[in-house]
């Protein structure tokens, strides 16, 4: 299934990918698999994304949730 919500708040941002992909430490390629629904990031890499879009981890494995902020 594809990460809709991920791309989307990445798009919200102006963020490339590639830019994700560096700020948390991993491939520009892992980035888009998970976009793509092609992979599942690690529960680290799903931390990571969560931390750095300040979401819950759940926004970030649910493709269809609305971003919630961290509280």
């Amino acid at each position: 299934m594809e990460n809709s919500m991920l791309r989307e708040l990445r798009e919200k941002r102006g963020l490339s990918q590639s830019e994700v992909a560096e700020a948390i430490g991993v491939t520009t390629g892992l980035i888009g698999q998970i976009e793509r629904g092609d992979r599942r990031g690690s529960v680290g890499t799903i931390r990571r994304l969560a931390n750095f879009f300040g979401v819950s981890m759940d926004v970030i494995v649910s493709a269809r949730t609305e971003p919630q902020p961290v509280q």
